[in-house]
């Protein structure tokens, strides 16, 4: 059968985009990051942190929203406050446009690309329901571990 297989750099305590990748190389967004959510791949803080922060200081600036909320989502569940909030307006504050709000592809306020981009969207969304909230549904139970950041004032 076909399997899905995950690299795995041992001496660093990280998951490498792809076989060679080389740290520091510019990614458009970090597939890596995903194997902790939405894949809850078994991993341990530390690797789980080193992804995070690997993928994140090489991400293209103008990456898409969702790569963001992914981050956001990342750094809630590890407890880190101050990377979880910047990361989570990364995810939406260039992204959603005024007045009413509105999703775009592009961060750069002079690019719009797709207009109610909806995988942007989504991933804002996610950051709410599966990072501040921390709703997890696995097989045996729906997990609830919300998680408000110092700079909440209201969901």
């Amino acid at each position: 059968g076909r399997r899905l297989q995950f690299q795995a750099d041992e001496e660093r305590r990280f998951h490498p985009q792809y076989d060679g990748y080389p740290i520091g190389e510019v990614i458009k967004q970090a597939d890596v990051v995903l194997l902790g959510y939405p894949w809850m791949y078994p991993m341990d803080a530390e690797w789980r942190a080193n992804d995070l922060r690997i993928y994140e200081n090489v991400t293209r600036e103008t990456g898409l929203a969702m790569t963001w909320s992914m981050h956001a989502i990342g750094w809630i569940e590890l407890g880190f406050e101050d990377e979880a909030e910047a990361n989570f307006e990364r995810g939406f504050g260039p992204y959603a446009r005024e007045p009413f709000k509105v999703w775009t592809e592009q961060s750069d306020p002079q690019l719009v690309g797709a207009t109610n981009f909806v995988t942007g969207m989504g991933g804002f969304l996610q950051s709410i329901l599966n990072g501040y909230l921390g709703i997890r549904v696995r097989l045996e139970e729906l997990d609830l571990r919300p998680r408000l950041l110092p700079n909440t004032t209201g969901v």
